[in-house]
């Protein structure tokens, strides 16, 4: 029910479990910044009911930069990360990379994952191997380019790599063998077209994870392990224009957006590596979820008192290539009115 939105970009993760969250899909070292939106006071994002957060990566700068950071912690945490941008008026790039990677965490009584698990009574074939190695580690990219056609345009393009390997989740029966993830935002803006535009923007992402969970690091039975492969994408476009209408700022916009889900089921052969799909015993057929909408906003400001509303009608379809199970369809019309009354700079009290 919170809507994670990266530089404007939706990101799903695959596994069902939650395992792999969407801000698992970007490292801290990159974020600018984080807003966070509580309730349901959002019009512009399909699906946010309970909040919204808002993470803005960082943006190129004029000149030449770097900045190197080393950094460690408790059980041989250890990461690297470097950054490099640069650019003039009219083109800015960057380019940021970082590599870390952990032990087995152990708890206060000095025991890692395989002695936790054997303390709460977990099953034999569902605890892991003896040795089973690092707790995680992930590689990640994060690339910008950013071009100032002129001064009232501007184009926008981003593309941010993550690779996590060996993910070991104990309190689990299963590890995710890797955690892959590609996000590309494409953005661009034009300001001042005349009187029935102040901006208009029209932004493009997708993204894509790629989970596969399985019993590779745990005993099983022995002669095989389960891999359970999830994988999930979207795409969306928007495209907003915001104009000035009696001392108001109106936004309209139309947003849609395409999201898959689907997974496997098999198993391996550990003599041979012979892979045996198993069809019946899938957790996540494919599913995609539809979603076209329409919405306007509208901000005014009355002296100490700021008003803001919105409305969105939504039509969804979710196709699904389940067994017995019938698709769906949505039609739904919501809206929200927020205030806020501010005494000063640094207090305010607000309702909606």
């Amino acid at each position: 029910n919170i809507n994670i939105l990266i530089d404007n970009a939706k990101i799903y993760g695959a596994c069902p479990n939650r395992m792999d969250p969407p801000t698992s899909h970007v490292v801290t070292n990159n974020i600018k910044s984080v807003k966070i939106i509580e309730g349901p006071y959002d019009v512009e994002n399909f699906g946010t009911l309970s909040g919204l957060v808002k993470v803005e990566t960082k943006e190129p700068q004029d000149g030449f930069h770097g900045e190197v950071n080393l950094n460690a912690g408790s059980f041989n945490y250890k990461k690297a990360s470097a950054t490099i941008e640069g650019g003039n008026e009219f083109v800015k790039a960057l380019i940021s990379a970082s590599v870390e990677k952990g032990d087995q965490y152990k708890d206060g009584n000095g025991n890692n994952f395989l002695e936790q698990q054997k303390k709460r009574g977990v099953k034999q074939e569902q605890q892991l191997k003896s040795g089973s190695g690092d707790a995680f580690e992930k590689k990640s990219v994060l690339t910008k380019l950013q071009f100032n056609i002129t001064d009232d345009q501007d184009l926008r393009l981003s593309y941010t790599a993550n690779r996590s390997d060996g993910i070991l989740y104990p309190a689990g029966p299963m590890d995710a063998d890797y955690d892959d993830s590609d996000i590309y935002t494409l953005g661009y803006t034009i300001r001042d077209l005349g009187a029935f535009s102040k901006q208009l923007d029209l932004d493009y992402y997708y993204s894509k994870v790629d989970h596969p969970m399985s019993g590779k690091l745990r005993n099983g039975n022995g002669t095989s392990y389960m891999t359970n492969h999830l994988k999930t994408s979207i795409w969306g476009t928007t495209v907003k224009n915001s104009l000035e209408v009696a001392d108001s700022l109106v936004t309209v916009g139309l947003d849609t957006s395409v999201r898959n889900w689907r997974g496997s089921m098999y198993r391996t052969t550990i003599a041979t590596g012979a892979i045996t799909s198993m069809p019946y015993n899938n957790r996540m057929y494919d599913t995609d979820t539809k979603n076209k909408a329409i919405f306007t906003k509208v901000e005014k400001s009355i002296g100490n008192l700021d008003i803001e509303a919105g409305i969105r009608y939504d039509n969804t379809d979710i196709d699904t290539q389940r067994p017995n199970v019938d698709d769906k369809k949505y039609n739904s019309l919501n809206g929200y009115i927020f205030t806020a009354y501010n005494f000063d700079e640094q207090s305010k009290v607000f309702a909606g």
